[in-house]
């Protein structure tokens, strides 16, 4: 029988492109992968942004029984960070890591009869309101709405770009009861969001 030389079990990461949180998106996880004793063997490292796609990570063997890795998440979300040696998961890989945004959702605004003012929306009737994400950095804009009968579905629900970061959206309340308006941007809710509505 052939014996490996490698000992996988040895080999340890650590640094902050490993941590749960910490990460924000477009700025480099820098993490060390220490293989002294472990046998022969080169790291691989796979990681996975929250959408499946590969994000590139640099492998730099330092000589010295230590491996530098470095990569740059480009959007925020759950990623993994799979870490081999000789073709092996070394111990604790895969790595989960929550990368933040940099965006800053408290710069936003909404406004409207759509999300604000007290009298009901009517049923059947088409509403809007406004959102700003001028001043709060790069970010991805997500507005949902959940009426009576769940979350309003594409055709129920649009969004315009107007242009110098504001955005149009209308919906119809197309039945009486409460309705509940979440806007995010950079994954994190805007002020006042969600806000409550009422069809009726």
């Amino acid at each position: 029988p052939v014996f490996s030389r490698t000992n996988v079990g040895k080999v340890y990461a650590r640094g902050p492109g490993l941590e749960k949180s910490g990460m924000k998106e477009g700025l480099p996880g820098k993490f060390t992968v220490f293989t002294k004793g472990a046998g022969p063997g080169t790291v691989d490292v796979k990681v996975t942004g929250g959408k499946g796609e590969d994000v590139p990570c640099r492998v730099v063997d330092s000589g010295d029984g230590t491996w530098a890795c470095e990569y740059v998440p480009s959007k925020a979300g759950n990623h993994r960070v799979d870490v081999f040696y000789g073709g092996q998961s070394i111990p604790k890989s895969p790595f989960e890591v929550s990368v933040a945004t940099i965006a800053d959702a408290t710069k936003c605004r909404a406004w409207g009869p759509g999300v604000e003012g007290g009298s009901n929306l009517k049923e059947g009737e088409s509403t809007e309101f406004w959102v700003t994400t001028k001043d709060a950095g790069p970010g991805e804009l997500e507005i949902s709405v959940r009426g009576p009968k769940g979350l309003l579905q594409a055709d129920e629900l649009t969004v315009t770009d107007e242009g110098d970061d504001t955005y149009h959206v209308q919906y119809n309340p197309d039945h009486p009861g409460e309705y509940k308006v979440f806007i995010r941007f950079g994954f994190q809710h805007i002020p006042k969001s969600p806000s409550d509505r009422k069809s009726g």
